[in-house]
């Protein structure tokens, strides 16, 4: 994003976006909204009185250095986190103090602290919540109290600090240019904004930035304030938001003075998250899909539910708000599992394909290292060593542990079709594969494989039955609490469901022998033409589109 009148710009790289992704993973800033983090950051703040002859901060606030320090380490969850990893974040948020000193009184830095108003600018750029709502808390905290507005001093203040807080992801001869000489570079935007927005007023307020941004082309001059919001470039944060959950100061209320409605900032074009990739031929997105399933939309409700009405027996799937509620969990778990165990050290995205494959990958070793591979079985005590493995549901509260298990249990249940006491690995691995990050398309391709044995890049019918009954049964195994009665009639009407999705593929590809080979482009082609109508269950394989609705983990 070029930075006005400068000649420069500010670049993040892919690194530098990696790099803001493993300290906001491993922060507790995501997870504070303005309000909190603006709490936390009062609470370390000294005032500074007036001495005779000597000079005194800004206002007379500051934050000392050692108090700095202790709130980053208190947002760190040290326990959790490796000795490299908590390295990375202590120093990254420990050298932030350094860079936002730039260009202040070296001696009023060092004798008394920075200053407030950088201090918090700079914390709230990495913390939680909208660009409006950062900025509309920012105003009211660095107001003149007097003025009731922000001085133009200060304006220029707040700026510097969320550039620098910016900046700081930046690396190599990008970031030199943008701190050579006191970040000097850095002054002169925030200085030329905060000017465009005065233009000669003694101070301005939420409304004057509002509308300059909207209507007097802030929105150009500034596009770099879009990255106050993080979910527009940095896919982790909600990882962040899993993994430090509940770690939060009760919410202060708003005084009358403070602004109660958040204003609504129109970003520029330029300035909007990159637009996703087309979705490939087998995942049309559709939003909501005709005949979709009925929507879970709060723990109130009866959760999810969804029928397959064309077969005989005809398949009802049911899940309660309690079985939401265990599967939500279980999936934050086997999230966290794997960005530990996978993606943090391979810096993957859970939800790229590359980061499914790899989190595939991992979980196939793991199961078939403790499977009978003669008969490609898991029994209950090697289906339970391998959970432990590869969910690290001792991490969390006893009462968690019960509610995180049960899924798992049920799973088990609902894949020992004979009651033998043991799973088939490969309906298994597809069936788990529902609880992992990545599209639909990417299970879909995962599952193929696993079952395309010989890699002929091939599915008989019956094999292809198989691919929909796996994904089926591991759906409705979310229904906890089942019966024996009812999970058998339920493993009838999946069978039952599954062979006429099979059937349908085979029709859509002409393909008359039963024993001929169905390629992934098959299924593809079928999904496109007619699939996503009449099995629009295939959706939930994605569940950023379901249970994960509102919080993509």
């Amino acid at each position: 994003m070029p930075l006005v009148d400068q000649g420069v710009s500010l670049c993040l790289e892919r690194q530098d976006i990696e790099k803001a992704q493993t300290v906001l993973c491993h922060s507790g800033l995501p997870t504070l909204d303005p309000v909190r983090l603006r709490d936390l950051v009062d609470g370390i703040t000294v005032e500074v009185q007036a001495e005779p002859g000597k000079r005194r901060p800004l206002y007379g606030r500051v934050v000392p250095r050692g108090k700095w320090e202790e709130l980053i380490r208190d947002l760190l969850p040290s326990d959790m986190l490796s000795a490299a990893d908590l390295k990375v974040a202590l120093s990254f948020l420990s050298n932030l103090y350094g860079l936002l000193a730039q260009g202040e009184d070296v001696d009023i830095v060092y004798r008394f602290g920075l200053g407030y108003d950088l201090a918090l600018c700079g914390l709230m750029t990495l913390g939680g919540g909208s660009k409006s709502l950062k900025l509309a808390e920012l105003i009211s905290a660095c107001k003149d109290p007097r003025l009731r507005k922000v001085r133009p001093r200060v304006f220029e203040r707040v700026f510097r600090g969320i550039l620098t807080s910016l900046a700081a992801f930046t690396s190599g001869d990008r970031r030199d240019i943008l701190f050579e000489n006191e970040g000097e570079r850095i002054v002169a935007v925030a200085g030329k904004c905060s000017s465009q927005i005065l233009e000669g007023q003694d101070g301005a307020d939420m409304e004057t930035m509002k509308d300059f941004y909207n209507n007097a082309g802030g929105a150009d001059l500034m596009n770099w304030l879009e990255l106050l919001d993080l979910s527009k470039w940095i896919p982790a944060v909600a990882l962040a938001l899993s993994k430090t959950e509940g770690r939060h100061r009760p919410e202060r209320a708003p005084s009358q003075e403070e602004p109660q409605v958040e204003p609504r900032v129109e970003p520029p074009p330029e300035a909007q998250r990159e637009p996703e990739p087309p979705a490939p031929p087998d995942s049309p997105e559709q939003n909501p899909v005709p005949g979709a399933p009925s929507e879970f939309t709060s723990e109130r409700e009866i959760g999810y539910e969804f029928s397959i009405e064309e077969c005989s027996p005809p398949l009802h799937v049911t899940l309660s708000s309690h079985d939401v509620r265990a599967l939500r969990l279980l999936v934050k778990t086997v999230a966290n599992s794997m960005l530990r165990l996978v993606l943090g050290w391979a810096r993957l995205d859970r939800h790229s394909d590359a980061g499914a494959a790899a989190v595939f990958d991992h979980i196939k070793h793991a199961v078939m290292k403790r499977a009978d591979q003669q008969k490609l079985a898991l029994d209950r005590r090697a289906f339970h060593a391998t959970v432990r493995v590869i969910v690290d549901i001792d991490e969390l509260e006893r009462s968690d542990q019960s509610l995180c298990s049960a899924p798992l249990d049920s799973m088990f249940k609902s894949f020992d079709r004979t009651n033998a006491g043991s799973v088939n690995v490969l309906e298994f691995l597809i069936g788990y594969s529902v609880l992992c990050g990545g599209s639909k398309s990417a299970k879909l391709a995962f599952a193929f494989s696993v079952l395309d044995a010989h890699s002929t890049g091939e599915l008989p019918k019956r094999e292809l039955q198989r691919f929909f009954a796996s994904f089926l049964t591991g759906i409705s195994a979310f229904r906890l609490h089942s019966s024996d009665e009812h999970r058998r009639e339920q493993s009838v009407a999946i069978d039952a469901a599954a062979q006429w999705t099979a059937d349908k593929v085979f029709e859509n590809a002409e393909i008359e022998d039963p024993e001929g080979g169905c390629t992934f482009n098959d299924i593809a082609t079928w999904y496109g033409e007619e699939g996503h109508r009449v099995a629009p269950w295939l959706e939930l394989l994605d569940l950023r589109k379901w249970i994960q609705e509102g919080e993509e983990l």
